[in-house]
């Protein structure tokens, strides 16, 4: 008899199977995307807390107000970022032109009416 014994089925290693050797192209390629992916979010998040440019123009939510009446304004009464609620004074007119047409219109109605014919 043979000293020489068959190898069992658990004792057989199996054969590693031929690893890819890596594409450093592909790894760099994946490194750089996902970089300006990261950079991107991060551009869109640091611009709604801290939006800046050099031509000194914000793109931002912007509320539209419209005045009742049109004028110079002569004082704003709100900061930046201010909260606002209903009624609260936001800026002050230029009285003025106002207050000339109100004096025109009651020294008009002081004149003597024109005089109706009854024909």
């Amino acid at each position: 008899m043979d000293d020489i014994q068959a190898p069992r089925h658990e004792q057989v290693a199996a054969a590693p199977p031929p690893s890819k050797p890596a594409d450093p192209v592909r790894r760099w390629t994946l490194i750089t995307l996902v970089l300006c992916i990261v950079l991107f979010g991060w551009t869109l998040v640091a611009d709604r807390l801290t939006p800046y440019t050099s031509d000194a123009s914000v793109r931002t939510f912007v509320v539209r107000i419209a005045p009742e009446v049109s004028g110079k304004v002569i004082e704003v009464a709100v900061r930046d970022n201010q909260i606002a609620r209903t009624g609260d004074l936001l800026f002050r007119i230029d009285p003025t032109p106002f207050r000339i047409a109100v004096e025109r219109a009651e020294a008009l109605a002081r004149q003597q009416p024109w005089p109706v014919s009854d024909t």
